[in-house]
């Protein structure tokens, strides 16, 4: 009994260790990607924005990236109001729904990579 838990525990360890392989070499292949990222979520940010003057869209865009993040954002002053709300204005989401379809964008890039 006990050689059998062990030759168990062994071979959930070496699916363990394979998963990891696959998911460590996904990560390695991914920044050629990430450029892509940034430009996804600045046109699904700049589909999603409340046009009035075109203002603020023509603002969004990707301010910087680094190994491991991307900054997306819009530099008109009131973008935040926008996005937010404000007292008496409802709020006109733009950046977190392109974020959220940029995370699942990259988890789907990432479960294909490691499927390869």
């Amino acid at each position: 009994m006990e050689e059998r838990m062990s030759r168990l525990k062994e071979r959930n360890m070496q699916r363990s260790i394979g998963r990891n392989v696959k998911l460590a070499n996904a990560i390695e292949r991914l920044p050629k990607n990430k450029t892509n990222l940034g430009k996804i979520i600045k046109v699904k940010a700049r589909l999603n924005v409340h046009v009035i003057t075109g203002h603020l869209k023509s603002t969004i865009d990707v301010f910087g990236e680094d190994e491991t993040s991307i900054t997306v954002g819009a530099s008109a002053n009131y973008a935040r109001f926008e996005e937010e709300g404000t007292s008496t204005r409802p709020p006109h989401p733009f950046l977190g729904p392109a974020i959220r379809d940029g995370k699942k964008w990259l988890k789907q890039m990432i479960k294909e990579q490691t499927r390869v």
